[in-house]
């Protein structure tokens, strides 16, 4: 630094109030989360009259920062795993029976959740709960609010809100900006809330409080997807999914090389050298017996993968359908060399 120069810093004399209106609105369409444009309309009310201009833009730009994440999710795993017609879109306008009304549930939420609700995809439900086929997650249903006069009983468990949150998590909004958009069945099966007015998502297990850290809607689908892309979890037709990378870790003890498995990261660790992939390696081995083994070890899990590259996936010639048909044989075949049926 020069003598002439200093590290005082320049003061500016331009305020939030004194930018061009055009520079304004962007700010507020930058915004994350609705918790950040309330605040900010509180701090600076006079932004209000520039708020009020593109009030209805920024609403639909929050809801789709929350929708958009749970749609490519669900187009995923319509790609990789769901049997064919299980997912269903909104119209345009949305859901138009998704209104709240008397006993119904909706009423006791705010309108942006309802109308996150009413905008979103669903996987629709095959008429009973805990679908292997369908599941949303490791042992969890989608709640399909698609359905006309589903929740119109004033009971429905599933408008409730998240209630167990622990010390180390941020607290949620209240029970007015929750929905439930996953449920999780038997020990430890998974839930999932999405908090509509921080944007963050809440996971927890059926009789564990949270397991993964909370985050926002975008990241933590993406990341879903990044997890099942490299089958960390492995779906299966009429079986629980297999925790794959899970297995991986308590079978090889990568702990020996500093790779740990921490029940509070979303997902383990990844490194590619620990998880290699030798097709022609796999065939020469061929099918797992597993004659001594029940059903869902690490090497089912491994031969389910290969059967899903053998198909095709991820590229133009997967072949959904016909993968899902040879992990069923494989499974049946695996149940009966096990004297399991």
């Amino acid at each position: 630094m020069s003598d002439d120069q200093n590290d005082t810093p320049i003061k500016s004399t331009v305020g939030l109030l004194g930018l061009p209106s055009e520079l304004q609105m962007q700010i507020f369409l930058s915004l994350y989360n609705q918790q950040s444009v309330v605040a900010l309309r509180l701090t600076c009310h006079g932004l209000e009259d520039v708020y009020q201009r593109i009030a209805n833009t920024i609403r639909a730009d929050q809801r789709e920062r929350i929708v958009a994440p749970v749609r490519e999710y669900l187009e995923f795993l319509d790609r990789f795993k769901l049997p064919d017609g299980m997912v269903r879109h909104p119209p345009s306008g949305g859901w138009p029976h998704i209104q709240p009304g008397p006993g119904n549930g909706f009423e006791q939420k705010t309108d942006f959740a309802v109308d996150i609700l009413r905008h979103l995809s669903y996987i629709h439900e095959p008429g009973f709960f805990g679908d292997h086929d369908t599941c949303f997650a490791y042992k969890s249903t989608m709640v399909d609010y698609s359905e006309l006069n589903r929740y119109d009983d004033g009971h429905d468990i599933w408008m409730k809100g998240y209630e167990h949150p622990s010390e180390n998590r941020p607290r949620p909004s209240g029970e007015r900006h929750v929905i439930t958009i996953s449920i999780g069945w038997e020990s430890s099966g998974y839930h999932f809330y999405i908090d509509t007015w921080s944007g963050l998502i809440y996971q927890e297990e059926e009789e564990d409080s949270t397991c993964a850290p909370i985050i926002m809607a975008h990241d933590f689908f993406e990341d879903r997807i990044k997890s099942l892309k490299r089958f960390d979890e492995v779906f299966i037709p009429d079986e629980n999914v297999i925790l794959r990378r899970k297995e991986h870790y308590k079978r090889e003890e990568p702990w020996k090389h500093d790779h740990f498995w921490n029940r509070e990261d979303r997902y383990v660790e990844y490194v590619p050298d620990d998880d290699p992939y030798d097709a022609e390696e796999i065939e020469r081995q061929g099918e797992y017996d597993g004659t001594d083994e029940e059903f869902g070890c690490m090497e089912d899990a491994d031969w389910i993968r290969h059967l899903y590259f053998q198909h095709g996936w991820p590229g133009e010639k997967w072949d959904k359908n016909a993968c899902l048909q040879a992990i069923r044989e494989f499974v049946e075949g695996r149940h009966e060399r096990s004297g399991e049926f």
